[in-house]
């Protein structure tokens, strides 16, 4: 059976969510990292950066949110409908929207908070700055229209059908609204946000404390 190594509301969520959505039996391992637990021997044999999330299937050692998304939908999404069939035409264009979300989409979110929202692990006020705040905006503010490009005639990023790459975006773009109050000016990601946040899944693991 899968181990999944996780904390709430943290990037481990989209990774709780898929594993909700696929369906596949898996044991929750919650890491307190108050504690320390993601420094022992033990985790970090598993993920040596001593972050979660983390995965163990059988002999196989993933961690990274992405990868560990990207393995699920290869090994586990296809057969589910929830993952392009692996080496199509389909599935590269999965991938590069996934390193999208995390490459250009989740440094202007993570940069924002940072600099300039008042939660526990952003900057303190000495240490912000207003040139890298400003640039992480305009960052969101252009993703925000290709993503609304990319929506337009769709419901889901990859069709009709709720797929893994809506977790793996929605997740972020999620957490910019909800933690720097990011705008969507986009009717297109405003329905699409809504139609992810109204499964099952995300109310299940978003409710977690």
């Amino acid at each position: 059976m899968i181990k999944f190594y996780y904390t709430p509301r943290s990037s481990a969520s989209r990774c709780h969510i898929a594993l909700e959505e696929l369906g596949v039996p898996y044991e929750k391992v919650r890491v307190h990292l108050d504690k320390g637990e993601q420094k022992t021997p033990e985790f970090l044999a598993i993920n040596p950066n001593g972050k979660v999330p983390a995965l163990v299937d059988g002999d196989v050692k993933v961690f990274e949110s992405l990868a560990i998304l990207n393995y699920l939908g290869v090994k586990y999404g296809a057969d589910r409908g929830m993952w392009p069939m692996p080496g199509s035409r389909e599935h590269w264009d999965a991938v590069s929207w996934c390193i999208w979300g995390n490459t250009e989409l989740s440094p202007a979110v993570m940069d924002t908070v940072l600099h300039t929202c008042d939660v526990s692990w952003a900057l303190p006020t000495e240490k912000r700055s207003a040139h890298v705040a400003d640039a992480a905006k305009a960052t969101w503010t252009r993703c925000m229209g290709v993503l609304d490009t990319r929506l337009e005639g769709r419901d889901f990023m990859m069709g009709r059908s709720h797929t893994l790459v809506d977790t793996a975006v929605g997740l972020t773009v999620g957490m910019g609204a909800m933690f720097a109050q990011l705008p969507f000016d986009s009717k297109n990601v405003e329905a699409w946000i809504g139609r992810i946040q109204s499964r099952p899944s995300f109310a299940k693991v978003m409710a977690e404390e």
